[in-house]
């Protein structure tokens, strides 16, 4: 976890690179890159709100489809 987060302030400082990042872990940037945009092309298709891993906020069309799918789920009855 603590790896991680140095991780993410080094790229977010400018002192590293998401291909430099990638690299020590032994994996390759364009493959992560990719495989991320097929995911999440794969959530929008589904209208499915982005997980929190995605590191990104859901935009406007995405938060109006996500709201339309917790309206249209049955409430259940609140105990009283």
């Amino acid at each position: 976890m603590k790896e991680a987060q140095a991780s993410v302030l080094r790229m977010d400082a400018g002192l590293s690179t998401l291909e430099q990042e990638c690299a020590d872990q032994g994996t390759d940037w364009e493959d992560n890159v990719n495989q991320r945009k097929i995911e999440r092309d794969r959530f929008e298709a589904l209208g499915l709100p982005y997980p929190t891993w995605f590191g990104q906020e859901l935009g406007s069309d995405q938060q109006d489809v996500a709201a339309a799918k917790v309206a249209a789920k049955p409430q259940r009855p609140q105990p009283e």
